[in-house]
């Protein structure tokens, strides 16, 4: 399984993938039931997370046009591809497998409450950055963000559900997140006041700040049947990729940001 394992290494960084680990599906005992690897494919047995990095240049005055392609349309293709290639590999070794999306695999918002402090709750089909977590990529930040030790939070991820059972990857236990030395930066950044010093998001307002709509759009998204919300999500026709970003972007743990040349 170690062969197998290299192999799919050397596939996804074939693929433009910058990070790749195995968690043992166990070890989403904790994620909620209709999410955990084994509810979605019969017999999983781990899951591959990967992750792409977002270049320098497009994070240097982002959010801008670059972003919009380079920080996430593209990136999720490549991440797309990269779990299809991985899946077909496996399937071609013996073991059936299922590519998860690059994003927007949620149905409809669960409404919280109403007016006037209005929440609403996004649930994806599987969750990536708890898988990234898992598979030793990184640790979760204050503002729900994956961190990684080479990229910072400057990443979008990807993941495979397979019945291989492969060698499991060591979690990170160094603490990535380091809010008492940026000054909880994210938090106070964000243009919306969507996340706490504790770490809880508002997914009303990080959403809602962004795209303009108010919570009569999410109670109208809600009555929609769970696949075509994603559909519509998926397709952009509900939003556009995300013009904010400002916590991901400004995060300032990736290295490659405190050790740009002086021109």
């Amino acid at each position: 399984m170690e062969k197998l394992k290299e192999e799919a290494r050397r596939l996804a960084l074939d693929t433009g993938i910058d990070l790749m680990g195995v968690a043992p599906a166990e070890r989403f005992s904790k994620a909620p039931e209709g999410h955990r690897p084994g509810d979605l494919l019969r017999g999983a047995q781990s899951v591959i997370s990967f992750a792409v990095r977002i270049p320098v240049g497009t994070l240097l005055t982002a959010p801008n046009y670059s972003f919009l392609q380079f920080g996430w349309l593209r990136l999720n293709e490549i991440l797309n591809l990269a779990a299809h290639r991985l899946t077909i590999l496996f399937e071609d070794r013996g073991y059936i497998s299922m590519p998860m999306p690059a994003a927007r695999d949620s149905g409809p918002a669960e409404i919280i409450r109403e007016e006037p402090d209005p929440e609403i709750r996004y649930m994806g089909s599987f969750s990536e950055r708890h898988a990234a977590e898992l598979a030793g990529l990184g640790r979760i930040g204050i503002s729900g963000c994956l961190i990684t030790k080479k990229f910072g939070a400057h990443v979008r991820l990807g993941s495979i559900l397979t019945t291989a059972a492969l060698p499991p990857d060591p979690l990170i236990e160094e603490v990535l997140c380091l809010p008492e030395k940026c000054g909880h930066l994210c938090v106070r950044l964000c243009p919306w006041d969507a996340i706490s010093e504790e770490g809880a998001l508002s997914h009303f307002r990080c959403t809602a700040g962004r795209s303009g709509h108010d919570i009569a759009h999410y109670k109208q998204m809600s009555t929609l049947p769970p696949l075509l919300a994603a559909s519509k999500a998926m397709a952009y026709t509900d939003s556009g990729p995300t013009t904010c970003a400002i916590c991901q972007i400004r995060c300032p743990m990736d290295p490659r940001m405190t050790s740009l040349p002086e021109h």
